[in-house]
């Protein structure tokens, strides 16, 4: 995989703790191979379809956890990237990044994003839903929005389409029983039954079992 792609499945050695595969003197995690599948799907994405290198786009994430998929695209090529996630995760974040991509700055909340060079801007997600945010070439979401209340979910579906035109979800399509906090949200009803996103394409995300891949098109 890693000679096909061009990519290290390996894990940053930041990632203190985390268990897996034993690799030679390396640690192979499913996350990190689902942030080199993820990352070679935008790749592939851009460059067929918007004529366009991870260089010069611009890739907003929601929910990276501590940031793996943002390492990959950093190490591929992409400059500008933008995460959005709880503000304790933000810290993670900054904290991992700071270490697997020096060539980039960090630009945090209430900090002045720099308009040139290589930056990754760490954002709330309480800002990314209440203010203007820079436009990007596509929003990614893997593994967290089936997992938040209906009410949150539906305020990231309203915002994504100001954002950007595309929008790529990896997740798995598990219904959330009636009656649970979460309120039963089931994220492929939700993108299907909204005006605001034209599914482009729909297919199994390969990495793991359950999970669907589907790209969609945002706004008119």
């Amino acid at each position: 995989v890693e000679s096909a792609t061009g990519i290290s499945l390996a894990v940053p050695e930041v990632c203190a703790g985390l268990l897996g595969i034993a690799v030679g003197d390396r640690v192979v995690h499913m996350r990190s191979v689902c942030a080199v599948y993820a990352a070679g799907r935008i790749r592939d994405w851009l460059g067929q379809r918007q004529r366009r290198s991870l260089a010069d786009a611009t890739i907003c994430e929601i929910g990276p956890g501590i940031g793996l998929l943002p390492t990959v695209l950093g190490s591929l090529g992409t400059k500008r990237m933008t995460l959005v996630d709880l503000p304790e995760l933000n810290a993670m974040q900054a904290y991992f990044l700071s270490s697997t991509l020096p060539s980039h700055a960090l630009s945090l909340f209430g900090e002045s994003c720099p308009p040139e060079g290589a930056v990754v801007r760490i954002l709330p997600d309480f800002q990314f839903l209440d203010e203007p945010v820079h436009p990007a070439d596509l929003v990614f979401n893997q593994d967290s929005l089936p997992e938040l209340d209906l009410a949150t979910v539906r305020r990231y579906l309203e915002r994504i389409p100001a954002v950007s035109r595309y929008f790529l979800s990896i997740n798995q399509e598990t219904r959330v029983p009636e009656g649970t906090p979460l309120e039963g949200g089931f994220l492929p009803g939700l993108l299907r039954d909204s005006a605001a996103y034209r599914c482009l394409y729909r297919m199994p995300a390969w990495c793991r079992a359950g999970y669907l891949e589907e790209m969609f098109c945002c706004g008119d």
